[in-house]
């Protein structure tokens, strides 16, 4: 999902479970959506808010949460505070994605500690 109109139909399908992606690169996030992380990050708020208001399993997303074709490696620390706010927002599942295949095992078992 990219928005709350797609939560919306989502809802009105009579879906139980809902995926809410974005990326963790400011420059693919751009490119992808023509929005920043902080506008987009806004926007996965409020798509949560929607899901869970009708009681929707929520998984969120995270695209290039490791490396990034645009920007190259994506920091830790950006990752994992970014990690908290989803968390923070009652998300029921969160996947990280190697969006790039850049990522490798010392890396992502780092991350995941």
């Amino acid at each position: 999902m990219l928005n709350v109109k797609g939560v919306g139909r989502a809802i009105e399908s009579g879906l139980n479970h809902v995926a809410i992606l974005m990326s963790a690169s400011e420059t693919r996030s751009r490119k992808n959506v023509n929005k920043s992380i902080e506008e987009l990050f806004i926007e996965f708020a409020e798509m949560t808010r929607v899901a869970k208001v009708a009681v929707l399993t929520v998984r969120g997303g995270m695209q290039c949460a490791f490396n990034c074709r645009y920007e190259g490696k994506i920091s830790e620390q950006f990752v994992i505070d970014l990690v908290k706010r989803h968390l923070d927002l009652g998300i029921d599942e969160l996947s990280l994605a190697d969006s790039t295949g850049m990522g490798n095992p010392v890396q992502i078992e780092r991350m995941m500690h």
